[in-house]
């Protein structure tokens, strides 16, 4: 017997058919369901011949009639195209994001380097800054047809010199508006220590993300909203209020790396504080704690 089209199948004592593909059902009596046993790879006349014993010529037409019809409607067996079944990848070309951790030891300290014209004069030569403008220089070279992109500088605890990073920002922002790129700067502190934080809180691990985004925003603006991030916060209040600044272009969330299963908790404690935007980074809890289920 050929394989079966359409799929039958018995529900208290009540026989139906199902196209998978279309998800058509209907009930069936007893002469459609010998004739679904056939059809449709089985020739017509075939069909006849072989359930000629059981059922009446004119019953057997009148059941193929109608499966001609819902087939007609494209109810049960749609036709498709060769390449209907054949996956389509549309595939990126082009670095869209990229994260940098800028170096501390020597931000704080710049040394003089010299310069080009005349003795004595000289520019500052700083690591930091120079590696977030590469970075920014980097990211759109190899952004190719992306329009949408994203550099985030990581400051473990606290950033350390808003004024830099928030030059840095202010740079990649102007850079890929040249380029004609959409580009975020972002800047995440991990492990940032909050005081009198809840007890659900006790034993996660806290960041606070801030996203500027605009080719319009300057420096000192991006700096004042960093300042807030310096070494921790006094309170979740304090927090959120940083995190959601009434600038544009400035957005902002707390991000929750979990480290134990009771996070839910934690959860509804950072959204009675106030916070809009709550982040879990599962990835990191996982990473940072194998033996952790994920399930």
């Amino acid at each position: 017997m050929p394989a079966q089209a359409i799929h039958r199948f018995e529900v208290g004592g009540k026989r139906f058919a199902v196209d998978i593909e279309t998800c058509f059902c209907f009930e069936c009596d007893e002469i459609s369901w010998d004739v679904l046993a056939y059809y449709p790879h089985t020739a017509v006349n075939r069909i006849y011949h072989e359930l000629s014993a059981k059922h009446d010529r004119r019953e057997l037409e009148e059941v193929v009639g109608e499966l001609e019809w819902l087939r007609a409607t494209r109810a049960i067996l749609r036709p498709y195209k060769r390449e209907d079944f054949v996956k389509r990848w549309d595939i990126e070309q082009g670095l869209k994001r990229m994260a940098v951790r800028l170096p501390r030891e020597a931000t704080a300290s710049p040394a003089p380097r010299k310069g080009w014209f005349g003795r004595g004069a000289g520019v500052v030569s700083n690591p930091a800054r120079e590696l977030g403008r590469d970075a920014a220089a980097l990211l759109l070279a190899r952004s190719a047809t992306q329009k949408d992109l994203t550099l985030e500088f990581i400051e473990p605890a606290g950033v350390h010199n808003p004024d830099l990073v928030a030059g840095v920002c202010a740079h990649a922002l102007k850079q890929g508006a040249l380029a004609g790129k959409s580009l975020t700067a972002a800047v995440y502190v991990p492990g940032l220590e909050i005081g009198g934080a809840p007890a659900e809180l006790e034993g996660h691990t806290l960041g606070a993300k801030l996203e500027f985004t605009g080719a319009t925003l300057a420096a000192p603006q991006i700096a004042d909203a960093l300042r807030a991030l310096g070494r921790g916060a006094d309170s979740l209040a304090r927090l959120a209020k940083a995190l959601q600044p009434a600038l544009e272009g400035v957005a902002g969330r707390i991000v929750v790396q979990p480290n134990h299963p009771a996070f839910a908790q934690a959860v509804e404690a950072l959204d009675k504080a106030g916070f809009n935007v709550i982040e879990l980074d599962l990835d990191g809890s996982l990473v940072a704690n194998p033996a952790l289920d994920p399930e």
